[in-house]
């Protein structure tokens, strides 16, 4: 099973990095890019928080903040991902759900991605009604194919709270969704993400095009079936 979110745990990936080096005397000054990789994050996060706080302010809906929190010890603070959402379907209480699980990497807990899903989605910019992308008929998506190019939105959207790994619920931390089961077949959920999760979260995967540079986006998902 792959790793994922290589591109976006940087945070996570230079503090292995930086002890790893300290103890082969790597020249390399990895607490100087430490610091530099929270401050690109704290930027980043801080200015899209303000479109997206702007767009709240505009426009009607059921919307809560997602509470997870990145550390920037660096920095000496602790901030919140950016992310909102707003549940617009739950899945019926006699639906079988599907039970996520998780495995353990050098970072943490992640989930092990459904190897199949079939939903309708849409994303839209902030400023316009028009969808930048949408598949209105529905279709099968692979969150295990590598050579898709699924930004990190689609795993934190259909990721649980927390996940079993060898029979034990775990703390998924900062790759943790935004429900309490995650995503099940009759889901139906509206997210705004900053830029910073809009990033494909396997290596050699460009960030689909149609997405707007350095803009939040909202994505809207309505789950026909997981497996």
């Amino acid at each position: 099973m792959k790793t994922l979110f290589k591109p976006l745990l940087v945070l996570a990936v230079t503090a292995i990095a930086f002890t790893s080096c300290m103890k082969n005397d790597d020249d390399t000054d990895y607490e100087a890019e430490y610091l530099k990789q929270e401050k690109v994050v704290d930027s980043l996060l801080s200015a899209e928080k303000t479109k997206i706080t702007d767009y709240l302010a505009s426009t009607e809906g059921n919307w809560q903040e997602d509470t997870v929190t990145i550390s920037l010890p660096r920095l000496g603070k602790t901030i919140k991902r950016g992310i909102w959402y707003e549940v617009l379907a739950e899945p019926a209480e006699d639906n079988e759900a599907y039970e996520y699980k998780a495995q353990r990497t050098q970072i943490g807990y992640q989930i092990i991605p459904p190897s199949n899903v079939k939903l309708k989605y849409s994303v839209y910019s902030l400023t316009s009604s028009t969808p930048l992308k949408e598949d209105a008929a529905g279709s099968e998506y692979s969150f295990t194919n590598t050579n898709t190019n699924l930004t990190a939105v689609w795993f934190i959207g259909f990721s649980p709270y927390t996940a079993k790994f060898e029979g034990e619920n775990v703390n998924l931390g900062l790759l943790a969704g935004l429900t309490e089961k995650g995503l099940q077949k009759n889901s139906k959920i509206r997210i705004i993400s900053p830029s910073y999760w809009l990033t494909p979260v396997y290596s050699g995967q460009q960030t689909p095009d149609y997405l707007p540079s350095n803009a939040p986006a909202i994505y809207e998902f309505e789950v026909l079936g997981i497996e």
